[in-house]
């Protein structure tokens, strides 16, 4: 299967690969579609930045790039991978708070206050193994005690946050959960010794990168929120898939060892401001729903399809309305901040449920035209599975503002 369109190829690409992020794509298949649709000085925006592939291959081929960003921990890594080249000239200084930092994470707590911190957390569930917690704590203390400039905490949190799950007894693919016994970590494993490995890794590609011309600017945390900039050439992103995952779930060990969250309760606040895409965004979510009928043919069938299963869940066709409904918010703002004759190129897939299938890009397309878009291609990217097999699509939404 095609990994074009996917992190995958990223992972090994200084300072890109520095997060390891599911739902990501790679930096080669951004920077054609930048050459493809800008030139040096345009402006460029991503308002789904995850992991900031856009934010820094924008920046590297001398784009001004703005982006908005719902997770507070993504937003960190996005700081941290876009000020490194900034820091060669800080290397020594850089360097030695590494060094302060990894000895200070020596002073872990007890197990049994290792274990009553995780415990408060995340309400009694464990997610790492006892000498495992004990220095994943070591590490987050001492980040947080030892005083220094913010964009070296953002270095070490991004660090932290990158091995926040393979030290822990869980596994993302999909989505966080436990790993079978047989799976984990051995008896020798050491967040610790992790965590030097990946920082000595950011060192040197720091030490080899070069400084951009030109700087990233968070422009807001969301998508949703409506700005005064009109002067956008691009916008670029790839929205949340309406595909049921709780991306605040998925990332909520990183949220928590760098201090975005306390515990899980933390999570609701962050999970009502997002987009509808996760099942545990239905709940929280207060917007009105826009009862598109052509949306609605769709809820209904999942609906009459559903009914009849064993494991029917009815928020399944709520997550379908609330998703369409975020897309007309998100999509409008993105309208109003092109300029006239400017580009919106969105990365997109398609969904299953209980047997039907969900053409979201066919309807992303009705609601990028009825806000105010042409559309120019659905470009095809790559096939894709459900989870039952059956194929899906990966595709490029490129929309024109006349």
């Amino acid at each position: 299967m095609s990994t074009k369109g996917t992190f995958k190829d990223n992972k090994n690409v200084p300072i890109h690969g520095w997060y390891p992020y599911v739902e990501g794509f790679a930096r080669n298949f951004i920077l054609e579609i930048i050459e493809e649709f800008t030139k040096k000085g345009e402006n460029i925006h991503d308002p789904f930045a995850g992991t900031g592939t856009t934010v820094l291959t924008a920046n590297e081929l001398e784009r001004n790039v703005t982006y908005s960003e719902i997770n507070p921990f993504m937003r960190q890594v996005i700081r941290a991978k876009s000020i490194a080249p900034s820091l060669n000239s800080n290397i020594e200084e850089l360097s030695q708070y590494i060094e302060d930092v990894l000895e200070e994470a020596k002073k872990t707590p007890n197990l049994e206050e290792a274990r009553t911190i995780e415990s408060k957390a995340f309400r009694g569930t464990e997610y790492y193994q006892d000498e495992a917690l004990k220095e994943i704590l070591g590490l987050k203390n001492a980040i947080h005690k030892i005083s220094t400039r913010e964009e070296f905490k953002d270095i070490a949190a991004c660090a932290l946050g990158s091995i926040a799950v393979q030290s822990s007894t869980w596994v993302r693919a999909s989505d966080l959960r436990k790993r079978v016994p047989q799976k984990y970590n051995p008896e020798n494993f050491s967040p610790y010794d992790e965590f030097e490995m990946k920082i000595n890794q950011f060192l040197k590609d720091i030490q080899e990168s070069k400084e951009q011309k030109v700087k990233v600017n968070l422009l807001s945390d969301s998508a949703f929120d409506k700005t005064e900039k009109r002067d956008i050439d691009l916008v670029l992103t790839s929205p949340p898939y309406v595909n049921g995952t709780n991306y605040f779930r998925n990332t909520k060990l990183e949220l928590w060892l760098t201090g975005a969250i306390n515990s899980s309760n933390d999570l609701s606040d962050l999970r009502t401001s997002a987009m509808t895409a996760g099942i545990n965004t239905v709940s929280s979510r207060d917007r009105e729903i826009n009862n598109f009928s052509f949306v609605n043919n769709y809820a209904k069938k999942i609906e009459n399809a559903g009914m009849s299963r064993e494991n029917y869940d009815k928020r399944i066709p709520k997550l379908v309305r609330g998703y369409f409904t975020d897309s007309k918010i998100w999509l409008e703002n993105m309208y109003n901040m092109l300029k006239s004759g400017g580009h919106a190129v969105i990365d997109i897939g398609d969904s299953k449920f209980y047997g039907i299938h969900i053409p979201v890009d066919e309807l992303l397309i009705d609601i990028g035209i009825s806000v105010g878009f042409k559309l120019i291609e659905s470009r095809f990217v790559r096939k894709r599975n459900s989870n039952d097999g059956s194929p899906l699509k990966q595709v490029l939404l490129i929309f024109k503002k006349i």
